[in-house]
């Protein structure tokens, strides 16, 4: 009797820690014999692109030689629905269009998405199918001088890209692509 007590008491645990989102990184880590930073990030609506940045970091650094980066949202809950209101995050018509000028809102969904990085010198001694180069990233946080406690300030933008375009070593003239955020508010 003890030991089935026991047991139950050890699968318990062990089925808590693996739902546990803040231990998904360990765990894939574990799983499959990966060494060097594994962590687990949480920045609202930045989460995927900060563990980017932070790869990217680690990659540089040399506390890896290959990182895996990614986001995952998903609820265990169904959205019964939402009320619109003008001016809030929320949709209109259920539909988020980001940098549309029709766009009103945004829609919250599940899913899920990783990256394989490696410096690019490695990617191409390996032959590996590149999709693209990372050339430089920030991050930052710009305090109360933010429009709102959910939207950036321009200035704090601002100082961000230059940060990116600084580390990047690019000039203006030769990006080509700008990863960006947005929600499809009015904002």
């Amino acid at each position: 009797h003890t030991f089935v007590h026991n047991s139950l008491m050890v699968q318990g645990f062990m089925a808590k820690l693996l739902c546990d989102k803040d231990r998904l990184s360990t765990l894939i880590s574990y799983k499959l014999g990966l060494h060097g930073p594994s962590l687990f990030v949480r920045t609202a609506c930045s989460t995927a692109l900060v563990g980017v940045h932070l790869a990217c970091r680690a990659l540089l650094t040399g506390e890896c030689s290959i990182a895996v980066a990614g986001g995952v949202s998903i609820s265990s809950h169904a959205l019964p629905g939402y009320y619109h209101a003008n001016d809030m995050i929320y949709s209109s018509d259920g539909h988020t269009k980001t940098f549309d000028a029709e766009s009103d809102g945004t829609m919250f969904c599940n899913g899920a998405g990783a990256i394989v990085l490696k410096k690019l010198a490695h990617a191409e001694r390996d032959k590996d199918h590149i999709y693209g180069i990372i050339k430089g990233s920030a991050i930052n946080n710009d305090g109360a001088e933010k429009i709102g406690y959910t939207a950036p300030s321009v200035e704090g933008q601002h100082h961000c890209i230059k940060q990116a375009q600084k580390v990047s070593k690019v000039g203006i003239d030769s990006i080509k692509y700008v990863e960006a955020h947005g929600t499809a508010t009015n904002l």
